[in-house]
């Protein structure tokens, strides 16, 4: 899933279009990660975790041989974790590499470490992949559409409301 390195929103939005990636529309965090995993041909799953406050990351790319992991610490506000797994989806679609030292394989207890092949983690930006991945996560986080998805639950009461309305008018 690698190719041309993303320095660029335009490159970003290159990137995606080239590998058929489309952000869900109202966008749903689960959608997306079927989407990426789809286009990766394999499985990725979120795994929340308590990080050690000594990590100096929040989230975690953890490949093995069969399927990816993206983790985030458990503990940090709702459209942050987004943004995470934002930011880790994006490694994995810039197929990043990462060599993951023997304490960043223990720290997590999520793998053996002798089945984990690749390892990034999101902490500063002090490297190429780490500033690419973030500007693709921006670009896929500038395209999510927040409107909720409409259920036959909202038509029922978007009726009762108007018919509360028509009464509360004198009826008509």
């Amino acid at each position: 899933m690698n190719g041309t390195p993303v320095t660029t929103r335009r490159a970003a939005r290159a990137k995606l279009r080239a590998l058929d990636i489309t952000v869900p529309s109202p966008f749903d965090i689960d959608d997306f990660v079927s989407v990426v995993s789809s286009a990766r041909g394999r499985p990725i799953r979120i795994v929340a975790l308590d990080f050690p406050p000594r990590a100096g990351s929040c989230g975690a790319w953890v490949a093995s041989a069969n399927a990816d992991y993206v983790c985030v610490d458990r503990h940090v506000p709702p459209l942050l974790r987004e943004h995470i797994i934002l930011h880790e989806l994006s490694h994995i679609i810039c197929d990043h590499s990462g060599t993951p030292t023997a304490e960043q394989l223990t720290q997590y207890g999520l793998l053996d470490p002798s089945i984990v092949r690749r390892m990034l983690e999101r902490s500063l930006y002090d490297s190429a992949e780490e500033r690419e991945a973030e500007l693709l996560a921006s670009e896929i986080g500038s395209r999510i559409n927040r409107r909720p998805r409409r259920t036959p639950a909202d038509d029922r009461t978007r009726q009762v409301i108007e018919g509360l309305a028509v009464v509360m008018d004198g009826g008509a």
